[in-house]
């Protein structure tokens, strides 16, 4: 299968389960490389904290939804942020109906997925934006 992309949506769907839960392990296990951007280290844990605050997960189900997302980071290409993708990710917030966070992503699908390979890109914005650069996405 080669390189997924994966969206902070995505890997949360590889962590906590939901509709979408058996595509993403799909992608996952036949995936040569798993990749996503940095701002998930931050955006995964702040989407298990909420759940746990708002009752959703117990403090059990916090810790071990962060040990398997520890085990997700750890498996994963991470592109960082730097001087390219910053620039890219603020001129598609600009041509796209995105959040900033989301711009990190699309920058960082752009660029990896440019070559080939599939996206998993679930926040509605950023799968909009994902089609419109005409990137494969899988949702």
């Amino acid at each position: 299968m080669a390189l997924v992309y994966f969206d902070s949506a995505a890997i949360l769907s590889l962590i906590v389960e939901s509709p979408r839960t058996r595509l993403a392990r799909r992608l996952w296990h036949g995936a040569d490389l798993i990749a996503t951007a940095h701002v998930a280290r931050v955006q995964v844990p702040a989407a298990l904290a909420q759940a746990r605050r708002a009752g959703l997960i117990g403090e059990a189900g916090l810790d071990s939804s962060l040990a398997t997302w520890r085990g997700v980071l750890d498996a994963s290409y991470v592109l960082e942020a730097g001087p390219d993708l910053s620039d890219r990710a603020a001129g598609l917030v600009l041509e796209h109906d995105l959040r900033s966070d989301d711009a990190w992503h699309l920058a960082a699908a752009e660029k990896l997925l440019s070559g080939g390979g599939i996206g998993a890109l679930w926040d509605e914005r950023l799968s909009r934006a994902v089609a419109e650069l005409g990137l494969r996405n899988v949702h």
